[in-house]
């Protein structure tokens, strides 16, 4: 063989390592990238169904405050004002039978989020005695049952549609009112199952069992969220299901998740992890935009966390 034939053969040799090393270097950039995008999908999407399905509590008990059949007379209740969320129609027509069906069409109150569809709410009814046993009784059970409801967070358009029922109990009784101190805390339990419609028309099944403990101290108001189940061979589970990738999913509230009125109910501490997805992802709530914790003030929002796929430790902030 001659050498000008040799120098070619060894040109086209590297050329070809070259495309190889280049190629195997590309697939592993685009796997990062894809692994970035889901575990950032995987996080916001857990999040922003609890902070939703949280408001959608809180607008309950508003709308329960603001009439007497709902809450019971009995109580000495503080109000100061209306309660009644923004932009709603409430049918009271059926309230003797417990029933109530609320309207959503707009912006909320914050101006955070636009709104659509119907809740439907349903106290205890007795048809014998007829009788309601009314929210602020302690041990009962109240029904909440969506019907597309839609809420569309208005920053960028992202949005989630619940179907299905959850069942609330108010575990020691009373009313989240306008007293500045509450002496002892309102515990709230809620189980479900609710099909969520995602932004990209992904539909999903999603289970949930956990606790809202609200106490109040000098007008300042804490909530916070436990998870109660025990699913897939994990305890302190809040939520689980099939994400929008079709793996089916498991939440654990690790520690606590403390919420407060002092930073708009964003969440100031607590952890979170989801596991069965592409990544064992662990949430870190209540932290500043290098994903330190807080020492002072309120948090800019939230870290996500996980090993990848060759080892290293990968990390994400998102701002709440």
């Amino acid at each position: 063989m001659n050498t000008k034939k040799v120098l070619l053969n060894v040109a086209f040799a590297a050329a070809l390592t070259g495309l190889i090393f280049a190629g195997c270097k590309k697939e592993n950039d685009t796997s990062a990238t894809d692994e970035m995008s889901e575990q950032l999908t995987n996080g916001t999407d857990e999040s922003r169904f609890s902070a939703a399905s949280d408001e959608a509590l809180d607008d309950v008990n508003n709308i329960a405050l603001d009439n007497s059949k709902f809450r019971g007379v009995n109580g000495q209740w503080i109000l100061l004002g209306l309660h009644t969320p923004c932009n709603v129609v409430i049918d009271s027509s059926l309230k003797d039978h417990g029933t109530l069906t609320v309207t959503f069409n707009g912006n909320d109150c914050a101006n955070l989020h636009s709104r659509t569809g119907s809740v439907t709410l349903q106290l205890p009814y007795n048809a014998a005695t007829n009788t309601v046993t009314p929210w602020s009784t302690a041990g009962c059970t109240l029904t909440v049952t969506f019907h597309d409801f839609s809420i569309t967070r208005l920053s960028d358009g992202k949005s989630l549609t619940f179907n299905g029922s959850k069942t609330i109990t108010n575990v020691n009784g009373g009313l989240v009112d306008d007293e500045p101190d509450f002496t002892a805390p309102v515990v709230h339990h809620i189980t479900g199952m609710m099909q969520v419609t995602f932004d990209n028309n992904t539909s999903r099944t999603w289970n949930i069992d956990r606790t809202r403990t609200i106490a109040r101290f000098n007008n300042v108001t804490t909530v916070t969220i436990t998870g109660n189940a025990t699913e897939n061979g994990y305890s302190n589970v809040s939520v689980w299901g099939i994400n929008r990738k079709g793996n089916v999913f498991t939440v654990t509230i690790n520690t606590p998740v403390v919420l407060s009125s002092t930073c708009n109910f964003n969440a100031m501490s607590g952890v979170r992890m989801i596991h069965g997805v592409i990544r064992e992802l662990t949430i870190t709530y209540g932290v500043d935009q290098a994903g330190n914790p807080i020492t002072n003030g309120c948090p800019y929002g939230f870290k996500l966390n996980w090993i990848g796929k060759n080892g290293t430790a990968k990390q994400a902030v998102i701002s709440y």
